[in-house]
């Protein structure tokens, strides 16, 4: 099998391919030493056990992977993961449905909830917290994952434990043809052909521009998928208040507008609750910042990019009218907060109409796939990629038994 994109989902679906005995060897294509971008160039995203849009399904990714990661931290005996809780801001209703996906039949685990009825009880835990709402839930087990380091910790594993077996590529892909016999050369920009009997595209946004020119019958379902372009506010605050004021600080979700809650389909209610909400992480130091401290804090509407603009806005600040936005939003919630300035990032989500993400193949002459997508991930991938990785490997497991 060839999986062409060494990111989160990437780098765990062909770890979890191999684990499951489901492929012989794993050829992982990583295209970001040629100068592709990334959404997930980044050094903290969250993940806790409560979905933001509520669905039972991304819950129970989220908390199957946060089980999966301590044995995972042992094997390579490095952290990509810090617990450090999470904290779930605003009106009631919102806060409740919310808290509910995460205590479905099929949770993995039991998830104990801390709840919040006023302001004075939040402000009384974290004081330097000033929430226009006054209800609140917090997840103890939550936390963020360091997305490079996870990756560089799934690579690791998977290189230990299946040796030559697995193998990891620098280069961009080209092309990628399909034989009579039904196996597919992939050929890359240095002049390099691979032949697999599967390749797995798991190269987010960049799925589409490249499915539109060299995989047309994929493409063709991904008509619904759109790339959105984000932006990050990244606001500064002093090593010492990094480890002594915000040592406590939880990943925060924060509805700092009311939205009426109406019968809205899954793709409005995601953008509804991007729009009136906020996600923050707690102070995180950036090596490529000069070792720096930022609290980061996203959100927004989605903004529609064409495929061919992803690499110059992600090498960008992305939009700065968007992060002094962000900028006032976390500066009120935490007005004691001695920040020192204000840097921004770019970055960028699949999404669609749909609540799941995309898994689609192109099978021709009905045969056994050949080519499979994976992508549309919402902007929810980063944190539950380990436990999304062993789902898709037992769906193409499965495929391929019968």
């Amino acid at each position: 099998v060839v999986v062409v994109g060494n990111g989160p989902v990437g780098s765990a679906v062909g770890r979890h391919l191999l684990e499951r005995s489901i492929a012989e060897s794993v050829v992982l294509i990583d295209g970001r030493t040629t100068g592709l971008g990334s959404s997930h160039g980044d050094r903290a995203r969250i993940l806790r056990s409560i979905d933001a849009e509520g669905s039972e399904l991304w819950s129970v990714r989220n908390m199957q992977a946060l089980v999966n990661f301590d044995e995972m931290q042992k094997q390579v005996d490095a952290n990509f993961f810090t617990q450090c809780g999470a904290l779930l801001l605003g009106p009631k209703s919102f806060v409740e449905s919310r808290a509910a996906c995460a205590t479905t039949d099929e949770s993995p685990i039991t998830v104990s909830m801390e709840h919040f009825s006023s302001q004075e009880a939040v402000v009384s835990r974290w004081p330097y917290l000033a929430p226009s709402s006054s209800y609140g839930v917090y997840d103890k087990i939550a936390g963020y994952v360091d997305p490079l380091a996870m990756i560089k910790a799934q690579n690791n594993i998977t290189s230990s434990k299946f040796g030559d077996r697995f193998s990891l590529k620098d280069g961009r892909v080209i092309d990628v043809s399909s034989a009579k016999d039904g196996s597919n050369a992939v050929s890359l920009s240095d002049g390099a052909i691979l032949e697999a009997s599967l390749v797995l595209l798991c190269g987010g946004a960049f799925v589409l521009p490249f499915t539109e020119s060299k995989c047309p019958a994929l493409y063709k379902q991904l008509r619904d998928v759109s790339v959105s372009k984000r932006t990050v506010a990244l606001l500064e605050v002093s090593e010492e208040t990094a480890t002594t004021m915000l040592a406590n600080m939880p990943t925060i979700k924060y509805m700092h507008t009311s939205t009426e809650s109406t019968s809205r389909s899954h793709h409005e209610e995601h953008n509804a609750i991007e729009t009136s909400t906020v996600y923050i992480l707690p102070p995180v130091q950036y090596p490529e910042k000069g070792n720096k401290w930022f609290v980061k804090v996203g959100g927004g509407a989605n903004c529609a990019i064409s495929p061919e603009e992803i690499n110059e806005w992600l090498a960008g600040k992305g939009d700065l009218e968007i992060a002094t936005h962000l900028s006032d939003i976390l500066r009120a919630l935490m007005p004691s907060v001695p920040f020192i300035g204000t840097d921004s990032m770019a970055c960028i989500t699949t999404v669609s109409g749909e609540e799941d993400m995309k898994f689609i193949m192109d099978t021709p002459n009905d045969k056994l796939p050949n080519v499979i997508a994976i992508t549309s991930c919402q902007g929810k991938a980063a944190g539950p990629s380990d436990a999304i990785g062993d789902e898709m490997a037992q769906r193409i497991g499965k495929l391929f038994s019968k």
